[in-house]
């Protein structure tokens, strides 16, 4: 049993020493966003073989809040092994040769490989649990799932707990570079859950990296009739479509003052 204080949160870990392990911490019920996490979830750890991804559940009874953590789980291998990204994007520029208004619409879909596919490969390599109250009524469930052989060194470091520091992480605002991958960049306010907002943040950094990857742009031209005569509006469309495979989440931070969350995504390129 190790514990310790840090930023007024008080923590105590235990861990059962088999896979998956069984971190527990005790969080003052007020806390509304995610004071402590653990590392794998902050930062996957180096190297990796085979295909990884982070499940997390909303606030729940412990059975319920692994098995919702485990689902989510699955959905996030199932989009790191493939995951095809589509997004629709229109401006109206030009009212009669004149910039008068924009008007964005978005619409962003993912279609992946089937979760029944992956639910039946998938391993559970470490498990960490929140409880957000002293009587572990209701908690939150991180996993750290796998496929097949999937090999994550788990030191002490990486199986421990972690907290944010304010403000955006280094990464977002210069993100990695490399001949060998493509990343992608996302932050989203807090949403009304925890889990919902890590859900939000991960779709849009495979949205960011979409669109630097298989980005495509038309214009075209509509003509509406209005009362005084016809007026030519500029509609200016962006689509953007992409198979991402073995997508990672690399990294996820959460900036506790402005109650953004982030995330970083990394996918191989090249032959």
């Amino acid at each position: 049993m190790v514990q310790s204080s840090t930023c007024g949160v008080n923590v105590s870990i235990t861990s059962c020493g088999r896979k998956p392990s069984h971190t527990s911490l005790h969080i003052d019920v007020r806390a509304t966003a995610p004071a402590a996490v653990p590392a794998w979830l902050v930062q996957l750890p180096q190297p990796v073989q085979g295909v990884v991804a982070v499940g997390y559940s909303p606030l729940a009874p412990p059975e319920r809040s692994l098995r919702l953590a485990m689902e989510k789980g699955y959905e996030n291998l199932a989009s790191a092994c493939s995951t095809c990204v589509r997004a629709d994007h229109y401006e109206i520029m030009e009212v009669a040769g004149v910039t008068r208004f924009i008007f964005p619409f978005e619409s962003t879909t993912e279609t992946r490989v089937p979760v029944d596919q992956i639910r039946e490969r998938a391993v559970a390599l470490d498990t960490f649990v929140v409880p957000l109250a002293p009587d572990a009524r209701t908690v939150r469930t991180y996993v750290l799932l796998g496929l097949d052989n999937a090999n994550v060194p788990l030191s002490a470091d990486v199986r421990g707990f972690t907290t944010f520091e304010q403000g955006p992480p280094k990464w977002f605002h210069d993100p990695p570079e490399s001949q060998d991958f493509a990343y992608g960049v996302g932050t989203s306010g807090h949403l009304r859950d925890v889990a919902l907002s890590w859900d939000k943040v991960e779709r849009l950094a495979r949205l960011d990296l979409a669109g630097k990857v298989g980005v495509v742009v038309e214009a075209s031209l509509l003509d509406r009739q209005r009362e005084r005569g016809s007026k030519s509006l500029a509609l200016r469309e962006h689509h953007v479509e992409a198979i991402l495979r073995s997508c990672l989440v690399l990294s996820r931070h959460y900036d506790p003052q402005l109650r953004r969350f982030y995330a970083l995504v990394r996918m191989p390129v090249g032959p």
